[in-house]
């Protein structure tokens, strides 16, 4: 394993724990929007709890945007060395560039997702639980 493998490896364990902590703002935030519902007494902790997750999500995003960047940037770099070095092109490492570009083909869908479901939750819409079912469950 060259150094460019160990750090991708390590920004794609970052990748996916940034997906995972924008699924759980999501979800925080949902619960927050429930709390204010069944519990009016505590609306304004909620809202505030709310919006901290809703910040979480979007600081999710950001951190995602800077992973792909630099997981990017490692792939690109190790392509440019290995073909300076005559060696020829590794086919995984072709499908791993294959899937980071679908990943940055995808980034201002997430934004956008993202940037949709803090309005829902902002205006307390009933389709805030639709849209998440509808866009980040699988």
């Amino acid at each position: 394993m060259n150094k460019y493998e160990a750090q991708q490896g390590l920004t794609a364990q970052r990748l996916q724990a940034d997906l995972q902590a924008i699924g759980s703002a999501v979800e925080e935030s949902l619960n927050e929007t429930y709390r204010i519902k069944v519990e009016p007494k505590e609306r304004a902790d909620s809202e505030r709890q709310r919006g901290l997750a809703n910040s979480a999500v979007q600081s999710g995003v950001l951190a995602f945007e800077k992973d792909l960047d630099a997981i990017t940037q490692s792939t690109a770099q190790q392509a440019k060395e290995t073909l300076a070095a005559g060696e020829p092109p590794d086919v995984v490492d072709q499908r791993e560039t294959e899937l980071l570009t679908e990943l940055r083909e995808s980034l201002p869908d997430l934004k956008a997702d993202a940037g949709k479901f803090a309005k829902l939750s902002d205006s307390f819409s009933s389709r805030e639980g639709e849209f998440v079912q509808e866009v980040f469950e699988p």
